[in-house]
């Protein structure tokens, strides 16, 4: 009898049973699914089927599918709007065109998937999470109930009841969702001769795992004792991103946020579109600079809303000069002719002003 574990296939069904057919399941065997079956490749309820279909498969709830429950179900209308940013736009298609019974009874089942498992071996208890776990948390409910991790001892006085209630005290959002808290921190659970309980989780792509925590090895089994461990994709000089991208369903990205979610995200490390939006963007800086400061952007930038620009910033802080000229597209302002972009000529007056009022009020 063997155990086996898999994560996010994200919609890639035929990735999905290739990776199936090299282990050649048996009744004996068991597969635990750890969640993100859905969303963004081209099949996503093709994964639900044949993991439905599989001998003694164990699906757990990933933040994909609780995504798309609360869009289904809930009533805030950004619910939607989340989902399809996170690129739940192909697994609603393919609701769209099932039967109504068939599409209410996956939603069923998907709302009825439980959020961890502990899985014992001879060897050791496995923790079975999509996300992770919160290990502060988790650490003090042990010691709250006799066991005490510190000193190298790890929790490997906790049977699996115990596992079991401290996993159900987890807050929800933390197995679906946490990287902070979880990557970044020691679990604690493993004694210092390497025994207890070991968390297995899916849910952060490798090639984001160097912003919680010290990536390293090579993409080879470890030589002594036969498993993988964790690699950084890509080659030295890419700086670990991915040599190969996944280009199933680019044909069907229609917005900045589709794409961004897709791809520009996660090979930088960040959650997602707008994770990536939020983080890269001045405009939650601008209201704290007390310098002065200049700022331009195009009225005919093709990319922004008329939203996006900071009109009530920039009315509220006298540090800051908002320049908005009709003309000069996504960071464009070519001048044909000359080297310098009119920008650039704007920014060099805009200092020659400023450094001027400083020696004038210095004098």
């Amino acid at each position: 009898m063997a155990i086996y574990v898999t994560s996010d296939a994200h919609g890639h069904v035929r990735a999905l049973d290739e990776a199936l057919s090299k282990i050649s399941l048996t009744s004996d065997d068991t597969l635990y699914v750890l969640g993100d079956m859905i969303d963004r490749g081209p099949d996503p309820v093709g994964v639900i089927k044949l993991v439905r279909s599989l001998p003694n498969a164990r699906v757990l709830k990933g933040n994909h599918e609780q995504i798309m429950l609360d869009a289904i179900i809930g009533q805030d209308p950004l619910d939607a709007e989340t989902w399809d940013i996170n690129g739940g736009w192909t697994t609603r298609e393919q609701l769209n065109d099932m039967e109504f019974e068939a599409y209410e009874e996956l939603v069923r089942w998907m709302a009825a998937l439980p959020l961890y498992a502990v899985v014992e071996t001879e060897e050791r208890p496995y923790l079975l999470v999509h996300a992770g776990i919160e290990m502060k948390a988790a650490r003090a409910f042990l010691l709250e109930h006799g066991v005490d991790c510190a000193d190298g001892v790890g929790a490997v006085g906790a049977d699996r009841e115990l596992l079991q209630q401290m996993l159900a005290v987890q807050s929800s959002d933390d197995l679906l969702w946490i990287r902070h808290g979880y990557w970044d921190v020691p679990t604690g659970l493993l004694s210092a001769e390497g025994k207890g309980p070991v968390v297995v989780s899916g849910h952060t792509p490798t090639v984001s795992l160097g912003r919680y925590c010290e990536v390293g090895g090579l993409a080879r089994l470890d030589e002594e004792s036969g498993r993988g461990q964790i690699v950084r994709l890509g080659g030295e000089d890419t700086a670990g991103v991915p040599d190969r991208i996944d280009i199933d369903g680019l044909d069907r990205i229609r917005t900045f946020s589709e794409f961004d979610d897709r791809y520009t995200a996660p090979l930088h490390g960040f959650d997602s579109a707008r994770h990536y939006w939020r983080e890269s963007g001045c405009l939650r800086f601008l209201e704290h600079i007390d310098v002065p400061f200049l700022l331009i952007n195009a009225s005919d930038d093709p990319f922004l809303s008329p939203d996006c620009y900071p009109n009530r910033i920039a009315e509220a802080n006298a540090a800051m000069t908002l320049e908005m000229p009709p003309w000069g597209g996504h960071v464009g302002f070519v001048t044909p002719g000359q080297d310098l972009y009119w920008s650039e000529k704007r920014a060099a007056d805009f200092l020659e002003y400023i450094c001027g009022s400083v020696h004038e009020v210095i004098q």
